[in-house]
């Protein structure tokens, strides 16, 4: 499912190009050798996680779709609105629209210790809150699509961070992975744009 949204890249270099932006060799072999270093980082390669479910499939391109959305609509809105204000309106308008899936009043807050709150704040904030805002920081100085390609990097991360604060292993075609995607962020980031291009 990770490697589905991450097609997002490749659906954002698309949407430039729709759009009438010049996007370089340069920047299309970026967005795919990115996409395979995720391919490879997230362990995708291993067979017990390729067990296909359609409806996870179609879940996974609706998430691939709404997270060029990011991109594409956050480059526009950030030259507009400050970093701040796009998360707090981003996170607003979520909160509401989960509550048709998840009322506040239904969440177990008498059942629930004030530790485990505490947990899932640091957590929201830590992979939610803190990287939205520095993601519409990144979109207010590089366009959409290098900022795509650069979030090719989070399931890289993620693993390296798993091995190092839970013990869990690298496997060495997950830091093979991890190459590629950033060799399509240096390509990506090397790349100088013109005024017609990204």
């Amino acid at each position: 499912a990770l490697v589905v949204e991450f097609t997002a890249v490749i659906l954002v270099l698309l949407w430039a190009r729709l759009r009438g932006r010049k996007v370089g060799r340069a920047l299309w072999y970026a967005g795919i050798l990115s996409l395979a270093g995720c391919f490879f980082a997230s362990g995708a390669y291993d067979a017990a996680l390729r067990a296909v479910n359609t409806v996870g499939v179609l879940f996974a391109a609706l998430d691939a779709l709404l997270f060029a959305s990011y991109f594409i609509l956050g480059e526009r809105l950030a030259s507009r609105y400050s970093a701040w204000t796009l998360a707090v309106y981003g996170f607003g308008f979520a909160l509401l629209a989960w509550q048709f899936a998840q009322p506040v009043w239904a969440l177990p807050w008498m059942t629930t210790s004030p530790d485990v709150w505490l947990r899932i704040a640091g957590i929201n904030d830590l992979a939610a809150v803190i990287p939205f805002w520095l993601g519409f920081i990144a979109l207010r100085r590089l366009p959409g699509a290098r900022v795509s390609i650069v979030a090719t990097s989070e399931p890289f991360i993620a693993a390296v961070i798993a091995w190092a604060v839970l013990g869990q292993s690298l496997q060495l075609l997950q830091i093979v992975g991890g190459a590629l995607v950033l060799g399509g962020i240096l390509i990506a980031q090397t790349h100088r744009p013109t005024k017609d291009s990204i």
